[in-house]
């Protein structure tokens, strides 16, 4: 585990500030009853531990809503925990339903009815804020591996790992290659909720990482010097972004 006493500079911000314990992972993000047997704890200054919180709620809620159909630890999170922030944060709950409703499902390509499911849709602000969470748990990842904060030249570049997205990914893969099969290592806090793989390229500093949540819900992510990412961008940039999904739960269950 970090020394967190032994940090100087915020995980997130970067700067010289008075340092409080921050869970990479929130403990809100697990069962009740069922802590994380290996928590990520670094070090971050008031303000952006603040602001991470607001973010922490609404990134659970997103996450637990996608794939609760399909995981037992996530079920309990939106029956438990994300049931009792909406009676509190009424806002939150108006968000998550906002982009929910039942559709009917049919399957691809025999046709047959499947019934109806919910659909959640999600939208270019949603994948920013999805995006700027993976990026503040990989910096904060980044932090408990190395021992200090990601250096400032260095920036962090996540995509959601589905199909339409990962096409463009073998060309960025070429500093890696040297180092597969990868990741290198998995560091598992609790399989059903979080674990995560990692592969550094020690001649350039550069890293992958994959983070994968609930045992289903996983990001490809890059950590490089700026440049390096904003060329890989550009590679991505007219990958299609992901919709829709579906699920098998009720609406009701979140009510």
């Amino acid at each position: 585990m970090l020394n967190v006493e032994q940090l100087k500079l915020c995980v997130y911000c970067g700067q010289n500030k008075p340092l409080t314990r921050e869970h990479i992972i929130p403990r809100g993000w697990y069962p009740k009853g069922a802590p994380p047997k290996q928590p990520f704890i670094v070090g971050a200054c008031f303000e952006c531990n603040n602001a991470k919180s607001t973010e922490d709620e609404w990134m659970r809620q997103w996450l637990v809503s996608m794939i609760a159909d399909r995981s037992p630890s996530a079920m309990s999170v939106l029956t438990g925990q994300v049931a009792r922030s909406i009676k509190r944060l009424p806002k939150l709950g108006r968000n998550m339903m906002d982009r929910m409703k039942l559709v009917d499902v049919y399957h691809q390509p025999t046709g047959l009815y499947l019934g109806r499911q919910t659909q959640i849709s999600v939208s270019d602000d949603d994948w920013s804020r999805v995006m700027g969470q993976v990026e503040k748990i990989i910096k904060g990842l980044y932090t408990l591996d190395k021992q200090q904060p990601l250096p400032t030249d260095f920036g962090v570049q996540s995509f959601y790992a589905c199909d339409e997205w990962v096409k463009p990914i073998p060309s960025i893969l070429q500093p890696f290659q040297q180092y597969l099969p990868w990741p290198q290592a998995w560091r598992i806090s609790d399989p059903e909720t979080f674990f995560y793989g990692r592969a550094y390229a020690d001649d350039c500093g550069y890293s992958i990482w994959f983070t994968v949540f609930y045992n289903s819900v996983t990001f490809l992510s890059f950590v490089g010097r700026h440049e390096w990412l904003e060329e890989n961008r550009k590679k991505f940039a007219d990958q299609p972004k992901k919709r829709d999904f579906t699920g098998k739960y009720d609406l009701k269950e979140v009510r």
